[in-house]
């Protein structure tokens, strides 16, 4: 089941629109870092809401254009297909019908001879009489071959004309079948092909008998496909269309178009003839081994033959035309979806010419002239910003500060303009390098750049450095003072620490000790990257210091609470979903190896495995952790619950703290879909207020029904009015924020 299986809908879902230009979006970061609508003017906030809605207006036009096209083609597209389909089985079923009535033909043949022989005696038979039988007869297979009568010794005694049929003479074999077999049962043999005529034909046979039951002969007669090429060009479709005739033993005996090098020729290792001897009748789409051109066959067994007929039309023949109203249906939409956003161009143009043109002006008065970059001004504010964000949110921050090695030669020697053009380079490697878009490039001074990390630990900082220094290296601009290389290459520090309030590290500190690990790299022989692990913000380890006392603490409280009502803490879950307009909350144990949910809003989740938790997090520390962004923190950025369906985003959680021990056991904790910018003192105070409530709840003797009120716990500025233990079940409570102490 989804994290967010059960979350009950009607809740919106908020959009961050992104620049597309990434260069220019990472330096606007600076200038719009703490920065919320609360400052734009009246008309600019009036302005985007009218254009965010022209948008929207647009988009559902156009969707409900492309919708009903698709629809109306989807259907079309079966008629064409059941249309063709349907008139390939009625073409199939006239030349089944006409092949079997040929059959019957020499079927008839057979029995007139048996019968009229057998009415005379064996020894008042002439040869006159068995001629004048035979020629009777041979108009039922006079269009298509010869009639035989052979006597008991195999040899000719009859025939009805004198066509050259030396090769079907050659393929007498079922004489000395029908010789040791007493059935009277028509054979038809295996199909061979005449090379003096290219035609392809089989013998029809059938045994004759004496009056005393003995061999008295065999009728015979040649089946000839010549006749049936002019039969198959009646029905003959498409030019990309065939009709097929194959015998049972794979050998093609006709095809239309007409081949004339593929008649005899035997295709009974393909994939289509296996499936044609696979079933009686039958249907599929493939490819022709003959021409690899994709058709859908239609096929049949001939009734008491052993040959195999199949319809097979292309499928480009199919839905060509409906590919020609496709491509005019399309047009028409298109026009229609081009006229619907020319007109909302029309109508928000000024007003997004307006905003665009400030944006532009802000966004330049960051950027560094030269190499497209953020500037050192843009870095500081952003650095500051940063610094103060992760310190919120307990993220980790990292800078990478990096300089191109031996500049002044490569200046001294190429000149200003090519040392000009090499910063353009390295600024743009350096910025295709540095994958996501909350991070910033920027031009510290001269040919020293900087790169800041939000929410990148040490581990995570030295991978991208390597990948810049490559990128860079890649760039394979050529610098002769560079010794032992002979391109231009840069050398980089990295720092990184995680903000917190006890910690005497500084913004500055952590520029500081990214510019000594530089120093390091430029002294070890450059082109490298060097790391300063000297941070007094280091990144606590996972897991508490005394994890067998925590698990004790983890037992004992589960086994206290273990017979209470789930309403006990359903509550406040519920409070913490409304104080904090989030759609889940949930109060949650953390033991060895699991999340154990024993309050919950929003949510059908009991058990989660600990490597997925937030909360196993949120127990390392006694503040509310607060994760703005989970798809850009490293600790969760590859957590399947925020990669997978549900995709969370946002998580705020206040360690639970036993009162026995003061061990941290679980956490309140509240989750969103959407990301946010974090939350404010207020609400981690209520976050927290809760989490004691919880351990108080989990004490032996507690009142399972929680009389505690939060304000009274010393939440100050935020009220509340009793609501239902679950979303949907009731009038939902009101807890709102009021005048923050």
């Amino acid at each position: 089941m989804s994290f967010f299986g059960s979350l009950v809908s009607g809740r919106g879902t908020r959009r961050v629109s992104r620049s597309a230009d990434r260069t220019l979006a990472r330096s606007r970061r600076s200038v719009v870092i703490g920065r919320s609508t609360d400052g734009l003017q009246p008309l600019a906030i009036a302005a985007r809401m009218i254009e965010r809605s022209s948008s929207t207006i647009v988009g559902l036009v156009i969707v409900g254009f492309v919708g009903l096209n698709v629809a109306m083609l989807a259907e079309l597209r079966v008629e064409a297909w059941n249309k063709a389909t349907s008139a390939g089985d009625n073409v199939l079923r006239l030349l089944q019908d006409e092949l079997s009535q040929a059959a019957a033909s020499y079927e008839e043949a057979f029995r007139i001879v048996g019968t009229q022989l057998t009415l005379v005696a064996d020894d008042m038979r002439t040869g006159a009489y068995e001629e004048a039988v035979i020629r009777s007869v041979s108009s039922l297979v006079r269009p298509s071959g010869d009639l035989f009568l052979f006597n008991e010794s195999g040899e000719i005694s009859q025939r009805s004309h004198y066509f050259d049929e030396r090769e079907a003479l050659l393929n007498r074999s079922f004489l000395t079948a029908h010789r040791t077999d007493p059935s009277l049962a028509i054979r038809i043999g295996a199909a061979f092909r005449d090379p003096s005529t290219g035609s392809t034909m089989v013998w029809m046979s059938q045994r004759l008998e004496g009056a005393d039951g003995r061999f008295a002969g065999v009728v015979a007669a040649t089946m000839n496909t010549r006749r049936w090429r002019a039969l198959f060009e009646t029905y003959a479709g498409g030019p990309q269309s065939a009709i097929n005739l194959f015998h049972r033993d794979g050998t093609l005996m006709m095809r239309m178009p007409f081949l004339p090098e593929k008649i005899g020729e035997s295709f009974a290792d393909t994939h289509n003839f296996r499936i044609f001897a696979s079933a009686p009748e039958g249907d599929f789409v493939g490819l022709a081994s003959i021409d690899q051109v994709e058709r859908a066959y239609r096929f049949a067994h001939i009734a008491n033959t052993p040959f195999i007929l199949n319809i097979a039309i292309a499928t480009d023949e199919i839905y060509a035309s409906w590919r020609r109203v496709a491509m005019s249906s399309g047009s028409v939409v298109l026009v229609l979806a081009l006229m619907a956003i020319v007109l909302k161009r029309v109508v928000g143009r000024e007003l997004r010419l307006r905003r665009e043109s400030e944006s532009r002006y802000r966004a330049l008065s960051s950027l560094d002239g030269l190499t497209g970059v953020a500037n050192r001004r843009a870095f500081d504010e952003a650095l500051q910003a940063e610094w103060l964000a992760c310190e919120s949110e307990a993220r980790p921050l990292a800078v990478l500060l990096l300089d191109v090695d031996f500049f002044k030669s490569f200046n001294d020697t190429y000149g200003h303009q090519v040392g000009d053009e090499c910063l353009r380079q390295v600024a743009k490697a350096v910025g295709e390098a540095v994958a996501r878009s909350s991070d910033l490039v920027a031009r510290y001074g001269g040919e020293e750049f900087v790169i800041l990390l939000r929410g990148t630990d040490g581990s995570g900082a030295l991978t991208v450095a390597e990948r810049v220094r490559t990128a860079v290296e890649a760039c394979a601009i050529p610098h002769s003072g560079n010794a032992g290389i002979g391109r231009v290459t840069i050398s980089i520090g990295v720092a990184a620490a995680l903000p917190r309030p006890e910690i005497a590290a500084t913004p500055g500190l952590l520029v500081s000790a990214a510019d000594r690990a530089l120093y390091r790299a430029k002294r070890g022989g450059r082109n490298r990257v060097e790391q300063e692990v000297d941070i007094a913000a280091q990144a606590p380890g996972f897991g508490p210091s005394d994890e067998a006392e925590r698990l004790k603490a983890v037992a004992f409280h589960r086994n206290v609470i273990a017979n209470r009502p789930s309403e006990t803490f359903d509550e406040l879950a519920d409070l913490a979903a409304s104080a904090l307009h989030a759609p889940v909350a949930m109060v949650n144990l953390v033991a060895a190896d699991r999340q154990v949910t024993v309050g919950r809003c929003g949510t059908e989740i009991d058990v989660l495995p600990r490597d997925q938790s937030f909360c196993a997090h949120a127990i390392l520390g006694d503040d509310v952790l607060v994760v703005p962004d989970a798809s850009l923190d490293p600790r969760f950025a590859a957590n399947p619950l925020v990669t997978g369906p549900g995709t969370v985003r946002f998580y705020a959680g206040a360690p639970i703290l036993s009162e026995q021990t003061q061990q941290p056991i679980g956490s309140v904790c509240v989750v969103d879909t959407v990301a946010r910018s974090g939350i404010s003192a207020t609400e981690q105070r209520f976050l927290t207020t809760l989490a004691r409530l919880a351990a108080r709840r989990m004490n032996p003797g507690a009142d399972a029904g929680g009389g505690e009120r939060p304000v009274a716990e010393g939440a100050a500025g935020l009220a509340y009015r009793p609501r239902p233990t679950r979303i949907g079940e009731g009038p939902v409570s009101t807890v709102k924020a009021a005048a923050a102490s």
